[in-house]
């Protein structure tokens, strides 16, 4: 055994030494681009298994801008999802400002989370259709999905894939394994979301190699289940500013769809929609401060039973289950897991809120059909690593009260709120400006600053 560790510690060596990087463009949807440069990395599909195969990661570094310091830590950014691929999120023209920005502070590393973007496997599943009813009711939708999680997953398992390799503790490990690419003692780790999970794998292991934190709308080992009182109080909240009653509003159509689901035309056929269909695109447009505004006045439009936006999402919704729906987000999130108090907690919340539907698809009968039973998160350990936490307070996601708890566990940290923020505040050119302070090591204080109000 320590014979086989040894070759195995040697060939990843070799493999180090003979990284090649090859040119790359970063080119934005709006037309901008960076001179880049990529490199494909081998890793073990699974760890935990000594012949387990080779996978292929693929990390595009933007090089660091002329007033960076030549020694200064690479900052890696760790996307959401699971399963953003960051190369293709830095085409976004908001994002392409950010890592645009970043290189004044030194190298920035995008890497796409393995079974995702560039890096091959990529664990798309091969387009299906679904049941014409699969939106009709909550055990309509998990059953389908169920069936679809299923059916992709023998797929891959046919074409060699081991699902157990898809989870945070091996994408942290191919971020170690980046780190060491690069030739870099310490990074810097700027986390969104789901990639704020890997952030803490990175911190429980190799927290000496990391210089700081950033953590964007937090997602900590066991908070993968919603809390759905969160989003309703974000009904509440939406509702107050268009002077609607929001949440009232959303529990009567959803009743409506329920007791008679309403039969919505799709290329090539029909789908039966009732409450869940609403809700989860609801559940979307909750997190997303571009779709704030739209919420009261797309539910009114249900309430007219006027139907044209209901179609034209419905329709999007079906082309991403059937055409664009990847395993790998479902892996990593069954081998994150939840905790047994978590589990209670979240399901006696949803009994009666009105966004019932936050954790639908988290069932261990379907994490069952990826890799067995659910994980179990580990405890989060004390962190007395400079960070700085960022949450909006219109993000049900990431409660400003859940992130505070979390913070206990970090002695150096600072939060900063962003007043009508949503899920994703990294866009904000306010805060990229204290990201930027931050990561230069601009001393920061627990505050608040505002963005535009919902809508505005």
């Amino acid at each position: 055994m320590f014979a086989f560790g040894l070759l195995l510690a040697l060939y990843a060596s070799r493999v180090m030494a003979e990284v090649v990087w090859q040119p790359y463009a970063i080119r934005s949807f709006d037309g901008r681009e960076i001179a880049a440069e990529m490199a494909i990395l081998p890793v073990r599909e699974n760890r935990d298994e000594r012949d387990s195969r080779w996978i292929r990661i693929a990390v595009v570094r933007l090089p660091r801008a002329g007033t960076a310091p030549r020694d200064a830590s690479p900052i890696v950014f760790l996307s959401g999802g699971p399963g953003i691929p960051a190369t293709a999120l830095a085409r976004v023209p908001v994002y392409f400002d950010l890592f645009s920005r970043l290189r004044d502070v030194g190298d920035v590393l995008l890497v796409d989370q393995r079974g995702s973007g560039l890096s091959v496997p990529n664990l798309t599943c091969p387009e299906r259709e679904l049941p014409r009813d699969f939106l009709s009711s909550d055990a309509a939708f998990r059953d389908a999905l169920r069936s679809r999680v299923s059916d992709c997953a023998q797929f891959w398992r046919n074409a060699g894939v081991d699902l157990k390799g898809y989870s945070t503790r091996e994408i942290a490990e191919d971020i170690d394994v980046v780190r060491r690419a690069v030739h870099a003692s310490r990074t810097q780790l700027l986390a969104f979301s789901y990639g704020s999970e890997v952030a803490f794998e990175l911190a429980r292991r190799w927290q000496r190699s990391i210089e700081r934190i950033v953590f964007a709308s937090t997602r900590a080992p066991d908070t993968l289940l919603k809390r759905a009182g969160a989003w309703d109080r974000q009904l509440d909240d939406l509702g107050e500013v268009a002077s609607v009653p929001l949440r009232s509003m959303v529990r009567d159509v959803v009743a409506k769809f329920d007791r008679a689901p309403v039969v919505i035309e799709i290329p090539g056929g029909t789908v039966s929609v009732g409450g869940i269909g609403v809700l989860t695109l609801l559940r979307s447009d909750l997190s997303d401060g571009r779709t704030f505004a739209a919420i009261p006045q797309f539910v009114q439009t249900l309430e007219r039973n006027d139907y044209a936006t209901l179609t034209r999402r419905i329709q999007q919704l079906h082309a991403s289950l059937t055409k664009h729906f990847n395993l790998m987000t479902l892996a990593v999130d069954c081998s994150s897991g939840w905790s047994p108090e978590r589990l209670a907690a979240t399901q006696a919340g949803a009994r009666n809120a009105t966004m019932r539907n936050v954790n639908l698809q988290w069932d261990s009968s379907i994490c069952a059909l990826i890799r067995g039973t659910p994980g179990i998160p580990p405890a989060i350990s004390l962190v007395p690593v400079p960070t700085l936490f960022v949450t909006g307070t219109l993000d049900p996601s990431a409660p400003i009260a859940q992130t505070e708890q979390i913070r206990a566990r970090f002695p150096r940290s600072v939060h900063l709120i962003v007043e009508n923020g949503a899920h994703e505040t990294l866009p904000l050119p306010a805060v990229q400006d204290e990201v930027m302070r931050f990561l230069r090591g601009a001393p920061l204080t627990t505050r608040k600053i505002s963005s535009s109000a919902p809508g505005h």
